[in-house]
């Protein structure tokens, strides 16, 4: 059974092996470059975690499986306006996709965004990522053509896509 669970603060060589094998497997899928994040040094790591962890600058949540991350994804808020969440990061292991894993990945983000009375969460995609835009739009995701932000997260990407929490199904 997967285990769907926040990052705990020590786990930043966790959060690193995840975030390297998301890359590698779907390096056209994040704005992020593999070989950037290689050179992202231990602190860097460490920071995210802890801000993962804390859940107050950002959150980031684990799929788990017999010991194995094959999962997570990370919301933060923006820091213009605290009612938008940006969802980054969110990557499923191929061994796992088709499965509920993303959905329950998402489904804690939302649980997170609306204890912090966030309105929307903003994610971007890349328009080849074609099975990631279905499952988002599955979900009550919808296009939209000026997110109202400046953000990497979004900007980096070429399709930004919202979801009204207030539309929570």
């Amino acid at each position: 059974m997967v285990e769907i669970r926040q990052i705990q603060a020590d786990e930043s060589l966790l959060l690193k092996e995840v975030r390297l094998a998301a890359l590698e497997d779907s390096p056209d899928a994040f704005a992020t470059k593999l070989e950037q994040a290689l050179e992202r040094p231990d602190e860097y790591w460490k920071t995210r975690t802890r801000n993962g962890a804390g859940g107050q600058k950002e959150f980031c949540v684990l799929a788990i499986d017999d010991q194995e991350t094959v999962g997570m994804a990370i919301g933060f808020p923006d820091k213009e306006d605290p009612l938008i969440i940006f969802l980054i990061s969110m990557w499923v292991a191929p061994s796992h996709r088709g499965s509920q894993v993303a959905a329950s990945l998402l489904n804690k983000i939302f649980e997170w965004a609306a204890g912090r009375g966030a309105a929307s969460i903003l994610a971007g995609v890349m328009p080849a990522n074609s099975r990631a835009l279905a499952f988002y739009t599955k979900l009550g995701f919808t296009q939209v053509s000026d997110p109202n932000s400046d953000h990497p997260a979004v900007t980096e990407c070429e399709l930004v896509l919202e979801k009204k929490l207030e539309d929570k199904k």
